[in-house]
């Protein structure tokens, strides 16, 4: 009976490690969503810093695009005035030319054109997708 009872034994440990095993996965498994559910949380404390990091970025956005868009109309008006002196001198040579060369010639050598337009703009930045 000594053996008989020695298997007994060997058996029921076999069983309760067998459950330990199936515990031991069923623990793994909820420790898994646990730690999901935490870095979630991580997360969401985290959030107010990157909302003030957001709100932040956007004002210094906002000032860079207002001095950017100052400084191309200081650019276009700067070039406004260089064409207008360029235009002046061209009205000057003109004056001077014109009654001594016939038009047509003056024409041709594209001595009757005004200076070229210098276009400076800013895009505005795209809006967010509604």
């Amino acid at each position: 009976g000594d053996v008989v009872a020695q298997l007994q034994k060997i058996s029921a440990q076999q069983s309760r490690i067998r459950d330990m095993k199936n515990k031991l996965a069923a623990f793994g498994e909820v420790l898994g969503r646990q730690e999901g559910a935490f870095a979630e949380l991580r997360s969401a404390t985290r959030l107010p810093s990157a909302y003030r990091l957001l709100l932040s970025e956007c004002m210094r956005r906002r000032a860079w695009q207002e001095l950017y868009t100052a400084q191309a109309t200081r650019l276009a008006d700067h070039m406004a005035r260089v064409r207008d002196k360029e235009n002046a001198r061209r009205a000057a040579f003109q004056q001077q030319v014109e009654r001594y060369m016939p038009s047509e010639l003056l024409h041709h050598a594209g001595l009757m054109q005004e200076a070229p337009h210098c276009s400076v703009s800013v895009s505005s930045p795209a809006a967010a997708p509604a």
